[in-house]
């Protein structure tokens, strides 16, 4: 059996037993993914992955917009502001919100 341990030995040893092991490797590993995503190289089946979800995102986009575009005989773009205007300005607050956050943060480091 072992004698007598010293305190400090016995209070590290129960933290790195407590320590939970995933969650901080976790962290770090979307950290480093999110960090890294501008410099990353796209392998072959990451440009396809891409481009399917691109492709899905726009085409979802353009059907929606074709299937609720407004009648009438109004040029294009009139029928873009009446019909999408409402819906850019109350999208403007979050946006502006979400840029000044990131100019802030940004400026920190």
């Amino acid at each position: 059996m072992n004698g007598p341990r010293d305190p400090e030995e016995f209070m590290r040893d129960l933290q790195d037993r407590q320590r939970s092991y995933v969650f901080p490797d976790t962290v770090r590993n979307t950290g480093g993914f999110w960090r890294g995503i501008s410099t990353q190289k796209l392998k072959g089946f990451q440009w396809l992955g891409l481009f399917l979800m691109l492709t899905f995102q726009i085409g979802i986009f353009a059907l929606l917009l074709w299937d609720n575009w407004p009648e009438g005989s109004a040029p294009w773009w009139r029928k873009i502001v009446n019909g999408y205007g409402p819906y850019a300005l109350l999208a403007l607050p979050l946006i502006v919100f979400f840029v000044l956050l990131k100019r802030s943060l940004t400026k920190k480091k």
